[in-house]
């Protein structure tokens, strides 16, 4: 073992070491970048890099030296057939080396979205639809396969089979006409490919209307009490009933207010007269008192179910809305904030902050209020071996009270002092805490102060050795609770590198969207470092996670490297802004002003705001599942254990160093629910009672190729009354998809009103 460390080490002493860092997958038409490093180059050295397989077979000569020794390499590849490829590293002059890896190929599918104008239509109503095909950078997918869009009615009858135009600018736009004698029910839109086989894309594509008969208008009920309450309060929240377009309800209002312990109906209910609803609204004041009988204070957990019924008139429409209610004593809650209840020690004083809110969060700036912290000592027994053979002994129960103020902020500071107890090995002293305030006594936390601490252990040679040979960390960004948050594009960040020996130089890669290498750099050092701290800057293309790798060869010859990743807010690099009058009369012409960048496809949907309210949206804009569908485009490698889809070939030491875990700077559940498949939101159920018709929609309209760089569109506000928000998006071959960060709503009203 030690004469073949020695001779790896003579090796690395007289021969060139070199790497070459490749991603592990290629993609049909597009670039596949790798990067080769000259380590520690001793004189010139040539090598050919091939990718050899079923359907492409292309080498290129890379020389290093000592000056220029970072190359990067680029195979610009074709339509690929399906099939086994390798990536092929061999030197031809000052170097004998030679090695093949297996790449995979694979075939990436297009991220496609639908749109519709409505999502519930009736007989002979036409349905207008949209279809996206982006590629990785949301731009027009142009080698994707061409688009068959398919009418299926509820009985899977295929009603019309469309191949629809396709724009200038890549977007495909059609219409579908419902037959007058069309059957009722859940009708389906499918995405099917020229073969009319089900289009390959990274969603499913069966899009979902609904066709109805016209019913007389009904309405919705929404109602606003609180999640929790104090049951020695009143009960004050307000009721809105409204047609889902047109005019508010008139009616009258009754609320049932029901008394449950642990989700279980007590059979113990309080009725309240509304009485009769005023602009479609009705506030409700209640009191609990005739409840309150039924408590077992000490024993249970209660909430209430609260019911409003809306009887309209004249119609005689019946509808409810329920909501459940939390019902606790007190009217605050007390929070230890940055871990100052966490095992503070005897005899020592601390500092305890407290922060004090209502029930719904807002907080509390009584600053003249006095505010009492009390500990209530408590024996607990250490360990379950001793169990019945040993009684907990009776003890003092000592109670200690500290005094503070609250700042403007909800903020309370005690000083806080523990005295020492008698140090007991079977037992533990815990500790509840309340804090007095307003005449109520608020449970803080349950915690467990312990004794002095230990002294800190010495790190043993065992501790030193299990330690990754070379880290990397990201500094992200947090919010104000301290929480780790997404970065955010556009902005820099620091990353350290940190080893266990000091290192001369070092390599790192950035990696974004869709496995590609978007950035490498070499940095060397006049002395040897255990430590080094860069800057990276995210880009669009390093969303929604940027990888980094970083590498070096030590004094042994051995290869150390490390990973690591962080989450970064989608943004879409296509800018686009939309303006339009923010109030007019019903039939007033406007004009929306929309800027972007020229020959884009432009978008335009305005609806009713309240259909947005109820998320019956099919295929809005911005998508709510970007940032879900684009972590799909990256491709981590198995090979070498890699999380940035990179791996080695290289001359050094592979063997006794693996790739280290890197620290990542996000919890593990924050990045596996980045992986985790969406759950798409859904239609609220009162839409099945609701009528629908072709005026819901008031525009959907295209744009096929902008010319300038602002365009006006002109629109004929409907003839009634309402509140309509517009989505504006746009699309270009170069910059992509964008989509108006603000949506524009327009308010229709009577003149003189």
């Amino acid at each position: 073992m030690r004469f073949e460390k020695l001779i790896k080490f003579i090796f690395f002493l007289t021969w060139s070491v070199f790497t070459v860092l490749a991603p592990g997958y290629l993609q049909s038409n597009r670039d596949y970048i790798l990067n080769v490093v000259g380590n520690d180059i001793k004189e010139p050295i040539n090598l050919v890099i091939s990718i050899t397989g079923t359907s492409y077979n292309v080498s290129q000569k890379v020389k290093l030296d000592k000056v220029d020794n970072n190359k990067q390499v680029t195979f610009k590849l074709p339509d690929l057939e399906e099939g086994e490829y390798n990536l092929r590293a061999e030197g031809i002059l000052g170097l004998e080396y030679r090695d093949t890896r297996d790449i995979i190929w694979e075939s990436p599918t297009p991220i496609v979205y639908v749109q519709t104008n409505k999502f519930t239509y009736q007989p002979g109503d036409t349905i207008h639809y949209r279809v996206l095909v982006l590629d990785e950078l949301l731009r027009p997918n142009l080698n994707a396969e061409k688009v068959v869009v398919l009418l299926r009615d509820d009985n899977y009858k295929n009603v019309e089979v469309v191949r629809p135009k396709k724009t200038k600018t890549g977007v495909y736009t059609g219409k579908f006409n419902i037959p007058k004698d069309a059957d009722l029910g859940r009708w389906q839109i499918i995405i099917l490919d020229s073969e009319g086989h089900e289009y390959k894309s990274d969603d499913h594509l069966d899009i979902s209307v609904d066709v109805i008969p016209y019913k007389l208008p009904k309405f919705v009920v929404t109602m606003n009490p609180p999640e929790y309450f104090s049951y020695n309060d009143y009960l004050q929240f307000e009721i809105n009933a409204e047609y889902i377009y047109g005019p508010r309800v008139n009616g009258d209002v009754v609320v049932v207010i029901e008394l449950l312990n642990n989700y279980q109906p007590l059979g113990k209910t309080v009725t309240i007269n509304g009485g009769n609803l005023i602009d479609g609204k009705a506030k409700i004041d209640a009191s609990l008192k005739d409840l309150l009988n039924h408590f077992n204070l000490t024993n249970s957990y209660y909430m209430a179910n609260v019911t409003a019924i809306i009887n309209e008139y004249p119609g005689g429409a019946k509808v409810s809305k329920e909501k459940l209610l939390h019902l606790v004593r007190n009217r605050n809650k007390a929070t230890c904030i940055n871990n100052s209840c966490i095992r503070p020690p005897y005899n020592k004083e601390i500092e305890v902050v407290v922060k004090i809110t209502t029930l719904n969060g807002t907080l509390v700036n009584d600053t003249a209020a006095p505010l009492k912290l009390k500990y209530l000592e408590k024996l607990t027994i250490l360990s379950n071996r001793y169990e019945r053979s040993i009684r907990i002994p009776e003890i003092e129960n000592r109670t200690f009270y500290f005094d503070g103020k609250m700042n403007e902020s909800g903020i309370a500071v005690f000083k806080v002092m523990i005295p020492e107890a008698p140090n007991d090995k079977l037992y533990l002293r815990d500790y509840k805490i309340w804090l007095e305030y307003a005449g109520e006594e608020l449970a803080v936390q349950l915690y467990y102060p312990g004794s002095n601490p230990d002294p800190a252990p010495t790190e043993t040679q065992n501790d030193v050795k299990n330690k990754k040979e070379l880290t990397l960390q990201i500094h992200g960004p947090r919010n104000s609770k301290g929480e780790i948050v997404p970065m955010k594009i556009g902005n820099e960040y620091q990353v350290t590198l940190s080893s266990l020996r000091p290192f001369k130089y070092f390599d790192y890669n950035l990696v974004g969207r869709g496995g590609v290498i978007l950035h490498n750099e070499r940095i060397d050092f006049t002395e040897p470092l255990r430590e080094y701290n860069f800057t990276i800057k995210t880009t669009h293309l390093t969303s929604p996670r940027v990888y980094i790798h970083a590498f070096y060869v030590d004094q042994e010859g051995v290869m150390q490297y490390a990973e690591t990743n962080y989450q970064v807010l989608v943004d879409l690099p296509n800018e686009i802004t939309v303006s339009a009058p923010e109030s007019g009369s019903p039939g007033e012409k406007i004009d929306l002003l929309i800027k972007t960048e020229p020959n884009s496809f432009i978008g335009i949907m305005a609806v009713d705001e309240r259909l947005r309210n109820f998320n019956y949206i099919i295929g809005d804009f911005p998508p709510h599942d970007l940032d879900e569908r684009l972590i799909n485009f990256h491709t981590a490698s198995s090979l070498d254990g890699s999380k940035s889809g990179l791996f080695l070939m290289t001359n050094a030491n592979l063997t006794k160093k693996r790739c280290s875990r890197s620290i990542h700077t996000e919890t593990k559940s924050r990045i596996e629910t980045s992986l985790k498949p969406v759950t798409r939101p859904k239609r609220s159920a009162v839409g099945d009672d609701l009528p629908w018709n072709s005026a819901e929609t008031l525009i959907f309209a295209d744009i096929e190729r902008t010319e300038n760089e602002v365009t006006k569109y002109p629109i004929t506000l409907p003839n009634k009354l309402g509140s309509w928000t517009f989505t504006v998006f746009s699309l270009h071959p170069e910059k992509g998809l964008g989509v108006a960060k603000e949506m524009v709503k327009v308010t229709t009203f009577q003149q003189g009103s």
